[in-house]
């Protein structure tokens, strides 16, 4: 998976977007608006899902998506939590090597920490069980991570 996240056709598409958004939020734009301007239907591949957590999602695919809709999304809405194109290859290491996995309404949260810093992805199956979508990825903290965990399902924890 990194590779296709560290290839040049993510990293046009990234910069494409992330300028299109910071630019339009500049304008006033809002975030709905983005996603009809800028969106193509385009998806990258960013994570493979372990047979045990298909099993927990109740997929038939391996495969995590990143949608040009969702990027979109992160870029309008995680200013800030410096998510840069170079961090999307962590998805695959939040999927294999969890600390916790929270099931939070339909969607499986997964956290792992790295040199002292949390970082969750939000996995979402579709209701056939065929695609698995990355909803969200991002930095967060303790204090965030146990406040998710009292409005959660723990499922597996390290």
């Amino acid at each position: 998976m990194q590779g296709s996240l560290s290839g040049p056709d993510f990293a046009r598409s990234y910069t494409r977007l992330e300028q299109a958004v910071s630019q339009s939020l500049k304008d006033g734009k809002d975030s709905s608006v983005l996603r009809q301007a800028l969106g193509s239907g385009q998806r990258w591949p960013v994570g493979v899902l372990h047979p045990s957590d298909m099993a927990r999602l109740s997929t038939h695919s391996q495969t995590v998506w990143l949608s040009d809709d969702t990027l979109i999304k992160q870029l309008a809405h995680r200013q800030g939590q410096a998510v840069a194109l170079e961090d999307y290859w962590r998805v695959q290491q939040v999927l294999e090597q969890p600390e916790l996995i929270l099931a939070e309404r339909d969607l499986h949260l997964k956290f792992v920490r790295q040199h002292g810093r949390w970082w969750a992805a939000v996995v979402k199956v579709t209701r056939d069980g065929k695609e698995n979508w990355l909803q969200s990825f991002y930095p967060t903290s303790d204090k965030e991570v146990s406040r998710i965990r009292k409005s959660s399902r723990l499922i597996w924890e390290k």
